[in-house]
């Protein structure tokens, strides 16, 4: 789903999470869950004010031009294909991926000062990149060789975030080993 869609589900689980009015808790955001995390930051600062930081974890903070291409894909084939096992949510997940709408958001929506903001990118060479993803890491390679398959390095940072640094490895390596 969109950003504003999930950013509203993390609402919910935090409000439904019992967090004193004291407490702080850190966001961890995957891939585009980073993109969500960012997004309930800003459009839910009364709960956004327990969140003491957020670490991006290849996050698609700039979006990714593969989402400009992967819309008839996802159409074709993914849309419908968890029907009845998953809620389908609001279809918006590649607009929102688009590096135009990512880079315009940011440029709109000032993130929380007092937030903490940390980076871990990934991007590793065609020799090592799965499988599964070497026509996204061919793709993206027209842009940048540092990429992971899914998302070239240099947009999974948050602006002004401390870089915990890049990894060498794809996207999906990345979420399984950590």
């Amino acid at each position: 789903s969109s950003a504003a869609h999930n950013a509203r589900q993390i609402a919910g689980a935090i409000a439904g999470a019992g967090i004193a009015a004291d407490d702080r808790v850190v966001l961890v955001g995957y891939s585009k869950g980073a993109v969500d995390a960012l997004q309930f930051l800003v459009d839910f600062p009364e709960q956004a004010r327990h969140v003491a930081a957020v670490l991006s974890v290849a996050g698609a903070i700039q979006g990714s031009p593969l989402a400009e291409q992967g819309d008839w894909w996802y159409r074709t084939f993914l849309e419908h294909a968890f029907a009845g096992t998953c809620n389908p949510g609001d279809g918006q997940v590649l607009h929102s991926l688009l590096p135009s709408v990512r880079k315009a958001w940011l440029a709109d929506h000032p993130l929380p000062s007092d937030v903490a903001y940390y980076s871990l990118a990934a991007f590793t060479t065609g020799e090592y990149i799965s499988h599964g993803l070497k026509p996204a890491w061919h793709a993206l390679a027209r842009h940048d060789l540092r990429n992971d398959g899914q998302v070239v390095a240099s947009d999974a940072i948050i602006p002004g975030s401390t870089v915990l640094g890049y990894v060498n490895a794809d996207h999906w390596d990345l979420a399984i080993s950590l």
